[in-house]
Order: structure tokens, then C-alpha cells, then sequence
């Protein structure tokens, strides 16, 4: 979950299942995605004061965004690690278009259950209002 979000593309493209596999904690990639952004955490880093500012920051933007485009720098990459993340939970499949005509909604992925973290639906819910009230 911490690499490059194309490496990880790359490795859901070959294995979206892996989406569901779960540490030995019981933490999902999803779950583990969005406890590294709200905490700051990079895997390797020893710098505690570095990581608590980060956390502080990411959680500030996340509290205020508005919509996807409100998001900057490593929350925005976070973010796309946790599309792809819920694409390959909810669809198998992380590429675009989806098959057979299907729209992407992450709304309606993060609400699915499974794997998800209740944090990650009440985000979207908050940057995309409106898709709670659209049918699949």
C-alpha cells in the first residue's frame, strides 16, 4: 500500500482479490491505506515529530475538502491509492472504462461493506454528496 500509486495499479490489474486479504492484525490494504494517511506513518521513516505533522495535516485537509479536486499533494495520492483501492473490492477491476458499460462510484463501492473502513465512506459521502442518491 505504500508504494507508487502505478505499482500498485500494476498489482491490482494482476490481483484485485488481494484487495481482501488481510494482515495479521485483521487490517485490510484499504484499512491499512487510510491508517497511513490519517496518521502521516511512511514505512522506513523514524522521524516521529515529522510524521505526527504530517498526520495533523492530512487530517486537516480531509476535514475540509469539499471534492476530489480540493485535495493536494500527499493526501491526493493517498486518495488515488484508495480508488484503486476500493475499484478492485467492489469491481475486480481497476482499469478505465469498467466492463460492461458500469460507472465507477465510490460512494456506492465504499458503502458495499467488506473491507472498507466506515472512515472511507463517511470521506466520500462528504466529497460526493450526490452519489448516494444515484441507483446502480
Amino acid at each position: 500500500v505504500n508504494s507508487p500509486v502505478s505499482i500498485l495499479r500494476l498489482l491490482l490489474r494482476k490481483r484485485p482479490q488481494a484487495v481482501h486479504i488481510r494482515d495479521n492484525a485483521g487490517i485490510s490494504p484499504l484499512g491499512l491505506a487510510w491508517l497511513l494517511l490519517v496518521s502521516g506513518k511512511i514505512v522506513g521513516t523514524r522521524n516521529e515529530k515529522e510524521e505526527q505533522d504530517r498526520g495533523k495535516s492530512n487530517r486537516l485537509s480531509i476535514a475540509v475538502a469539499k471534492g476530489s479536486g480540493s485535495l493536494v499533494g500527499g493526501v491526493r495520492e493517498w486518495m488515488a491509492k484508495i480508488d484503486l483501492l476500493l475499484r478492485a473490492a467492489f469491481h475486480a477491476h481497476v482499469d478505465q472504462p469498467l466492463p460492461k458499460g458500469r460507472q465507477w462510484r465510490a460512494v456506492h463501492a465504499a458503502s458495499s461493506g467488506g473491507s472498507c473502513p466506515p472512515e472511507v465512506l463517511r470521506f466520500a459521502l462528504q466529497i460526493l454528496p450526490n452519489e448516494a442518491q444515484v441507483k446502480n
